[in-house]
């Protein structure tokens, strides 16, 4: 009877490693070729900020850092004095240290302010309306690899496909040999036949690498706007948040008052720019500011500052302060959030970009955009060995070697 019960257990076994294998296979050959745009293009762009930086330093003028910045305020005024024939002209968004994906502002990079690069030293002017991604080149390549160079229709179909890219992950790691040997797992046989060497190298890589390359893929497909992946997520992460609250006590993300626009008194005057920076900077200390919000100057409303965390490395938080009064309104720690899903979406850039390790993991993440080529050459002549030479042995016995 044991025998029988045996049997019938490998049996299933075998048409669940059946059905995983062709999902693997077939997602594998349909999705390969997006794989390796977005993989090949990652790759390059790695490290687009830093060229950047090189870039905008040789084509406008490098940022000798010095003793003390100029006061915000004066940069802005700046900036609105260049614009005197303008009556419509509104300056609505400054990131004070440039646009950086760091956990702390670099000292040689322009600030943005509004269309302009300024030395946030001496107040220059080093350009208007610059040119990002460092060339054209480069500004393809950001387009290739976040639309496929399609618009939004581009962005859509890519945030599909990693979804799907997301499965035929996981689908890899069920069927990685290691599970039953670990040394298995990790074993390349060089002079082997070539699809067992081709098999090696995809299990090798694809466990290595694959596990790492799921990462910018997730947060990709949740900045895609493709319906249900983000309540998909909350829906994974919910139950353990409802878990882990029964034993972790609540830590308010939010303090101060709710987040609220102050209608100003007749005749008076917008609180000094210089003062709510030091505020927001005061409310959540040893935080940067990444971006700052500017309200209209013809009616109330809010200085919005996203801060970065030393911890997430990330806008993770924000700070809200009254235009007119100075008041702090709202201030949201993302540090302090119990919700896993709340603290991924925070940590999404990092993961995304690879900079949550620094130079490190920005490198292996080079390698892990490659990874996507790798495993689409070794997959298809595995497929290509396969159908020459018709065996009868099923096709997931591959995977059950030792």
């Amino acid at each position: 009877m044991s025998i029988w019960i045996n049997v019938l257990t490998m049996s299933k076994s075998k048409k669940f490693r059946d059905v995983i294998f062709n999902l693997h296979r077939y997602l594998g050959l349909v999705l390969g070729l997006i794989a390796i745009i977005a993989g090949l293009t990652g790759s390059l762009l790695v490290f687009m900020h830093e060229i950047d930086n090189f870039v905008l330093a040789h084509k406008y003028g490098a940022v000798i850092p010095q003793e003390n910045r100029l006061p915000l305020s004066v940069l802005v005024d700046r900036v609105k004095a260049a614009h005197p024939n303008d009556p419509d002209f509104q300056l609505g968004r400054i990131f004070p240290y440039g646009v950086y994906y760091n956990s702390a502002p670099k000292p040689d990079v322009p600030a943005t302010i509004g269309d302009f690069l300024v030395d946030p030293y001496t107040g220059k002017f080093l350009a208007q309306n610059p040119s990002w991604f460092g060339s054209e080149f480069f500004g393809k390549v950001y387009e290739l690899h976040v639309a496929l160079l399609m618009g939004d229709t581009g962005v859509y179909i890519l945030g599909v496909a990693a979804s799907f890219m997301v499965i035929l992950g996981v689908t890899g790691i069920v069927l990685w040999p290691g599970w039953r040997k670990l040394s298995s797992g990790f074993k390349i046989k060089w002079n082997g036949h070539p699809k067992r060497l081709n098999f090696d190298i995809h299990k090798v890589v694809g466990i290595i690498l694959g596990i790492v390359l799921i990462l910018p893929v997730v947060t990709g497909a949740m900045w895609s706007g493709v319906p249900l992946i983000n309540p998909l997520i909350d829906a994974i992460f919910t139950p353990v948040d409802a878990v882990a609250a029964i034993f972790t006590p609540q830590t308010s993300q939010t303090v101060d008052s709710p987040r609220k626009a102050l209608t100003p008194a007749p005749g008076q005057t917008p609180f000094p720019l210089d003062a709510i920076v030091q505020k927001a900077e005061a409310a959540l200390p040893n935080f940067s500011i990444f971006s700052i919000d500017v309200p209209s100057e013809s009616q109330a409303g809010t200085y919005d500052f996203r801060m970065i965390s030393p911890r997430t490395q990330s806008w993770d938080s924000e700070v809200h302060i009254a235009q007119y009064t100075g008041e702090i309104l709202q201030v949201v720690d993302g540090t302090k959030t119990t919700s896993l899903s709340v603290r991924f979406s925070n940590y999404s850039v990092p993961l995304h970009y690879g900079v949550f390790g620094g130079l490190c993991t920005k490198i292996l993440y080079v390698f892990v955009g490659l990874s996507p080529a790798i495993l689409l050459v070794t997959g298809l002549n595995m497929f290509r060995l396969r159908r020459r030479r018709v065996s009868q042995k099923n096709p997931v016995d591959l995977f059950d070697k030792s």
